[in-house]
């Protein structure tokens, strides 16, 4: 009888028997990266018409958005349909 593990309980099982080993010494921490501009944290796509864009600004300033557009691509295109002017900060 084959019993499987799910991949996350497998790869622990895998990291605790290398640093019980000796084979792995050492752990090392990402450093976490600041945001320096913003992204396009969410898409709501309802029916119709009915769609919006959320925009994350994790900066810690206020960002001009007059100087960004919204490029919007329909069914594929390889050029913007419509673009958005942003406004406000």
């Amino acid at each position: 009888m084959k019993i499987s593990l799910p991949t996350a309980l497998t790869s622990a099982l895998a990291c605790m028997a290398l640093i019980a080993t000796g084979a792995m010494t050492t752990l090392t921490a990402r450093a976490a990266e600041v945001p320096t501009d913003l992204i396009i944290s969410e898409y709501v796509e309802g029916s119709s018409f009915n769609k919006a864009v959320e925009v994350f600004n994790g900066t810690d300033s206020a960002i001009d958005l007059s100087t960004y557009t919204l490029e919007v691509y329909f069914n594929g295109m390889a050029t913007a349909n419509t673009n958005i002017a942003l406004a406000g900060s």
